[in-house]
């Protein structure tokens, strides 16, 4: 099953109440869910259109282990959009404009989405301006890296969700051979 990237909005739209003893201790069935960034699951929602497929994370998804969000569509972006990149406290996409709020927001709601979801662990894209853990681009749309997290990755670990990149993720499930496919192409219609 192929999910597309309007799978998305109605699976990060349907919200089923959670209850919770404590934000790491669920209650319901949908405990050890794991939240992932939607493009690792081969949904189309790159800036570019493509997507970063990891087939084991996509079968997370399909099997109902995995919730995937993509915090830039949550955010109101579309797909396909400039890039953007994290400077300082702000997100600012190529052509200058600042996506801080769209980030802030995007963040925001993949919070309420882990946290309804009894999410503990959460499996993101490395280097993104939201997704990225410990090592994000520059902001300067040259290739360049610096430390930092995205905005998503902040603020999930600001609120005790553990939070792993794809290839920290790959590491600590003994898939050596696994490769993120990069997909830049446009889906067909």
């Amino acid at each position: 099953m192929r999910l597309s990237v309007f799978s998305i909005a109605a699976i990060s739209t349907c919200i089923i109440p959670v209850q919770v003893r404590s934000r790491f201790q669920c209650m319901s069935m949908y405990c050890d869910k794991i939240l992932v960034s939607a493009c690792l699951a081969g949904q189309y929602c790159r800036w570019d259109g493509g997507t970063n497929l990891v087939p084991e994370i996509q079968a997370l998804v399909e099997s109902g282990k995995a919730v995937p969000v993509c915090p830039e569509m949550l955010g109101g972006l579309p797909v396909p959009r400039l890039p953007s990149e994290c400077l300082g406290a702000s997100v600012f996409s190529s052509s200058g404009g600042d996506v801080t709020a769209q980030f802030r927001k995007g963040a925001e709601e993949a919070l309420r989405i882990c946290l309804a979801h009894g999410c503990t662990l959460a499996v993101l894209k490395a280097k993104s301006p939201s997704c990225g853990k410990g090592v994000i681009h520059n902001g300067l749309f040259d290739g360049g890296l610096t430390v930092g997290n995205g905005t998503t990755a902040q603020l999930l670990l600001e609120h005790g969700i553990e939070v792993v990149t794809e290839h920290e993720w790959i590491n600590r499930n003994g898939s050596p051979s696994l490769q993120v496919q990069e997909d830049t192409s446009i889906p067909s219609s």
